[in-house]
């Protein structure tokens, strides 16, 4: 390809431009726009001094900008912050993403914990500082419009943790691929197609989060745990090695016997943590015993839909 060609390439992928909403406001961010707001518990939450010369400027907001068109929200938002302030992706633990729409326009807050390797400094001029402040804080501080009306519905979000913990062997059993030839393989086909689905998050619904006990929730980003048994266990190796940084929070539980008391134990230990639990699981046996113990479950049905619609989706919907 030329450079005129790549360049052309590239002015159609970038979406650095401004945007009339139906609210009749103009937006930055042909595709919308994305940005994290990122909390460490010992110091608090990633703030944005923004320079005089940005929209709003000497106000305080998070790290974020205009999304590409070929990315998702999570993918945009941690390029964002590597950019302006050199935060890596490793840092960073997505929760949830946060979606405000204006019509025509969008903007997608990623809800994130941040290890203390997460180290921010003004790498541009959109940035004077970046400052953790802590929560009874944060109202000495002139926020960003936007932000400050936003806020009341992102910091409720930090107070609760979702997981999927995944019955491989009963999911796999579900797809009537020929598994059978190979569970090993099986396991690896499987757990490397729900690893590539990982940066764009899940549907709320799946985690049984609702539209109207979190207004604006638009992904959920759990902890993934998959279960595997017997002769699967030789896929954790090959899965491990094509897991993405963006997937910190996913792991491969081996079972040394039973597959369900190793799941059950798995749902235990994260319930102690205060994690709210979701199992996928079509075991009516083993639905019944992680229920018991707080839990709620998913069909392996619904799993493989999830996979499809994440595979097909365009990044605009993520």
């Amino acid at each position: 390809m030329s450079n005129t060609g790549e360049h052309r390439l590239a002015l159609s992928e970038s979406g650095d431009a401004w945007v009339t909403a139906a609210d009749g406001a103009q937006y930055w961010g042909k595709y919308g726009a994305a940005g994290v707001l990122a909390y460490d518990p010992s110091r608090g939450f990633l703030l944005q001094h923004r320079s005089p010369r940005t929209a709003a400027g000497n106000t305080w907001g998070i790290p974020g900008g205009a999304r590409h068109r070929s990315e998702n929200s999570l993918t945009a938002a941690l390029r964002e912050v590597a950019e302006e302030c050199g935060i890596a992706p490793q840092s960073l633990t997505p929760l949830y993403a946060h979606r405000v729409n204006k019509g025509g326009w969008h903007y997608t807050t990623i809800i994130a914990l941040a290890d203390s390797t997460a180290e921010a400094t003004p790498l541009d001029w959109e940035s004077l500082d970046f400052r953790w402040i802590p929560k009874h804080e944060l109202p000495d501080y002139p926020l960003h419009p936007n932000f400050a009306q936003a806020l009341p519905h992102l910091l409720p979000l930090f107070e609760s943790r979702h997981a999927i913990v995944v019955d491989a062997a009963n999911v796999i059993g579900a797809m009537p691929n020929g598994w059978w030839r190979d569970r090993g393989k099986a396991t690896a086909d499987f757990i490397a197609q729900l690893t590539a689905t990982l940066p764009a998050g899940v549907p709320p619904e799946l985690c049984g989060i609702s539209g109207l006990s979190a207004p604006g929730m638009h992904r959920c980003y759990p902890r993934w745990i998959v279960v595997t048994e017997g002769a699967a266990n030789s896929a954790v190796e090959v899965a491990a090695e094509n897991t993405p940084a963006t997937a910190q929070h996913t792991q491969i539980a081996q079972a040394a016997g039973s597959g369900d008391d190793e799941l059950v134990h798995q749902v235990q230990a994260l319930i102690s943590e205060n994690y709210t639990v979701t199992v996928c699981t079509s075991d009516r046996e083993l639905k019944s015993r992680v229920t018991s113990i707080g839990a709620r479950t998913q069909g392996a049905k619904t799993l493989w839909q999830h996979i499809a619609t994440a595979a097909q989706e365009k990044p605009a919907a993520q």
